[in-house]
């Protein structure tokens, strides 16, 4: 239980860090989308924070968790996290504290 804790910790430290550096890195949104369904994993992050928070297309929790998906099964770690917190509150995704822990490890890896 106490390792499970101090991943949540660290991969909620490491989310607080990671999304103010995307949300400062604008780039065009059909260059993104593109790049996204191109298998880009930085473009899917970047598409998955775009649909998570409403930034040039209609927040949609469901579309941000298919794109962080997309990214974190490549291996990105700030992904990783965001799909772990997605699953651990149920935003986008039916919540899974297994599927949530599953994430967060990966991204701490």
């Amino acid at each position: 239980m106490r390792h499970k804790t101090l991943v949540l910790i660290a991969a909620s430290l490491f989310l607080l860090l990671a999304i103010p550096c995307v949300a400062e890195t604008p780039a065009p949104a059909d260059e993104i989308r593109k790049a996204a369904e191109q298998g880009d994993a930085v473009a899917q992050f970047t598409l998955g924070f775009a649909y998570a928070k409403g930034v040039g297309v209609t927040r949609d929790d469901a579309e941000a968790a298919k794109w962080f998906r997309k990214a974190a099964e490549q291996g990105n770690a700030a992904a990783q996290g965001i799909l772990g917190l997605m699953y651990r509150t149920g935003q986008g995704v039916t919540r899974d504290d297994v599927e949530a822990v599953k994430w967060f490890s990966k991204s701490a890896e």
